[in-house]
């Protein structure tokens, strides 16, 4: 369902966090389906050469945005990079610093300004929850399976800061609820409300 969820978008997002940690391809695998382009947000560009996005990039589209750079000691060393990555075919996007982050708004203009107008976010929590605190999330989709894999310091889906009550949530109403084998993959729609 992941294969066919990522065939119906134009581009498949993730932070460098899932890229450095988990290494992944980002790729549709099944038959038949869209190969979306695959975008990395990296601030700093850390992404390595040797990574698995990078190495696919002839084959897979690739966009890896990252903050503006700014007069310091390594210009000349980001330039060099964005040059090698430019030659592999990876089209590099820099976007403004918004409280020491690349900013998500601006992130999203320039990736509509391309023509991608569908992203479906597989990046990990603390990107989930500023996209959420951005207002860039309009549908969340969640499979739920019947585990408890719990522990003081495990993560969840959605990371940052937290709302400080259940009045301050992000709001979400189901509308789709599926059993896949003995998992349990629901569907909810953002639920948009005035400040």
């Amino acid at each position: 369902m992941v294969q066919d969820m990522r065939g119906e978008h134009m581009a498949i997002m993730a932070g460098i966090g899932t890229v450095l940690i988990d290494d992944p391809l980002l790729t549709v695998r099944k038959k038949g389906l869209r190969q979306p382009v695959r975008i990395i947000l990296d601030s700093r560009l850390r992404i390595p050469m040797n990574s698995k996005l990078v190495e696919t990039a002839g084959e897979f589209p690739l966009r890896i945005v990252m903050a503006e750079v700014t007069e310091s000691a390594d210009v000349s060393e980001i330039k060099e990079k964005i040059s090698q990555l430019e030659k592999l075919g990876i089209r590099v996007i820099e976007v403004p610093e918004k409280d020491g982050h690349l900013s998500l708004p601006a992130a999203m203009k320039k990736i509509a300004e391309e023509g991608i107008d569908s992203i479906l976010l597989e990046g990990g929590g603390t990107l989930a929850w500023n996209m959420m605190r951005e207002g860039l999330v309009d549908e969340v989709r969640v499979f739920l399976a019947p585990k408890i894999l719990g522990g003081k310091d495990a993560p969840s889906p959605v990371g940052g800061t937290g709302a400080l009550s259940p009045n301050n949530a992000f709001g979400f109403t189901p509308v789709g609820i599926e059993r896949v084998g003995e998992d349990i993959y629901v569907r909810y729609m953002h639920v948009h409300r005035d400040n």
